[in-house]
């Protein structure tokens, strides 16, 4: 039976991805739910991690993928998938460069691991592309942080 949507599917899978290539970062499902955020993290289906609660996870698009194709006795669709993604490093020091270089350091892990994986374990037909990339830089009292936003963008025929 098809399934409505892989975006659930995709998540997972990023998850499990960045988990295995986080280089010893925590990988959160969402937002983290601990007092104690680690000083290096990724967050799957987050928008921006400045933002405390409501960001949007992620998206999809569906067309129908051309007249007449069919997979058990359903026409199939093309699914253009998104999911926004967050890194976070911080500590109490001052030099932003520090941080900066960590989180660049985690975003090439992260995309070395798609780029060698492009299917997700076969859940997707290919990761088409990592776009909407942001930098933000902080800097307050209690220390410096770099966040870097990004949407991992993938085709799938649920």
């Amino acid at each position: 039976m098809s399934r409505p949507t892989l975006l659930p599917d995709v998540i997972d899978a990023l998850i499990t991805l960045f988990g295995a290539n986080s280089m010893g970062a925590t990988v959160f499902d969402g937002y983290s739910a601990t007092a104690d955020e680690p000083n290096l993290y990724v967050m799957v289906g987050v928008e921006n991690p400045d933002i405390t609660s409501g960001a949007s996870s992620g998206g999809t698009d569906q067309t129908w993928a051309y007249v007449g194709a069919q997979a058990n006795g359903r026409r199939q669709r093309n699914e253009n998938i998104t999911v926004n993604c967050g890194i976070v490093s911080w500590d109490g020091g001052s030099s932003q460069k520090n941080v900066r270089d960590k989180a660049f350091q985690l975003f090439q892990s992260l995309t070395d691991a798609i780029e060698h994986d492009p299917t997700l374990g076969g859940i997707v037909l290919f990761v088409s592309g990592i776009s909407n990339f942001r930098l933000m830089q902080n800097s307050s009292e209690t220390g410096v942080s770099s966040i870097i936003t990004f949407t991992v963008q993938a085709q799938a025929r649920p």
